[in-house]
């Protein structure tokens, strides 16, 4: 199982566009809702040590680590989208900037891939590159 997620992780890859949107959901969903049982497993804790305040401090400690997890798995997604488009991954950064990131992030969600295999790799729709007219 492990050779799967981290084969599916691999940054040399691409993702298509339905792959990306449901791992994004469920990106979105853990860095939003997984705070919350946290945060209540924290103040259990905190409570049950006389409220000394070092469950907060380590509930901290490990969301902003959970969080940074989850912000690199997602620069790693929408580089291999960038890979389906045949741009370099390198532009998946642009994320990370205010405004322009949140605009890059939807683009990427509408550009189609690149028929067929590119420098990436293999096209993970399984489709072929259209073949040119004959010249009459």
């Amino acid at each position: 199982m492990l050779q799967t997620v981290v084969a599916a992780l691999d940054p040399r890859r691409r993702r298509d566009r339905k792959s990306y949107l449901i791992l994004n959901a469920i990106l979105l969903i853990l860095f939003f809702l997984l705070p919350y049982p946290l945060y209540e497993v924290w103040e259990l804790l905190d409570a049950a040590h006389g409220g000394e305040g070092y469950a907060a401090l380590a509930f901290e400690i490990v969301f902003y680590a959970i969080q940074l997890v989850l912000i690199a798995v997602g620069v790693l997604l929408a580089a291999q989208r960038c890979h389906d488009t045949d741009r370099s991954g390198w532009k998946a950064l642009f994320i990370l900037v205010p405004i322009l990131g949140l605009a890059f992030w939807i683009a990427l969600f509408f550009f189609p891939g690149t028929p067929g295999p590119n420098r990436y790799g293999p096209d993970p729709l399984g489709r072929q590159p259209l073949a040119p007219e004959p010249a009459t």
